[in-house]
């Protein structure tokens, strides 16, 4: 399994992101980054496995377009049968656009990674959902 993580300063502002590169990296996945989400995505459709993802912080906002960036690559990966998400919204294909200039978080691959993602980027603290 690979994953592709963008903006890492946001794990120093959001603990569920930080809990994200800590279960990546603890489950020993191996890491892809070249700084571009075109040559990572590529490889994790090609490989069958893996995630990309580039979330937002309150100081590192959003860079990715939604119509031109997010969208496509959102559409390519749910044709392959992973998912797309913003954190937020089950699939990025569900985002209306008001702008050409619209900027996004975004996470695609294997389903169940990009479940993981939806579950812990927002939750006020992360650590409670494993309390029983």
């Amino acid at each position: 399994k690979v994953f592709a993580p963008g903006n890492l300063r946001a794990g120093q502002e959001r603990a569920g992101y930080a809990m994200l590169l800590n279960h990546w990296l603890s489950s020993r996945y191996t890491l892809r980054y070249t700084g571009g989400m075109v040559p990572d995505v590529y490889y994790a459709l090609i490989t069958g496995s893996g995630v990309f993802c580039n979330p937002s912080s309150e100081s590192h906002r959003p860079k990715l377009r939604l119509l031109y960036e997010c969208a496509p690559i959102a559409m390519i990966v749910e044709c392959a049968g992973g998912m797309s998400t913003d954190g937020v919204t089950a699939s990025l294909l569900d985002l209306k656009v008001t702008s050409t200039s619209d900027v996004t978080d975004i996470c695609v691959g294997t389903p169940s990674e990009v479940k993981r993602y939806r579950a812990l980027i927002n939750a006020p603290n992360p650590y409670s959902l494993f309390v029983t």
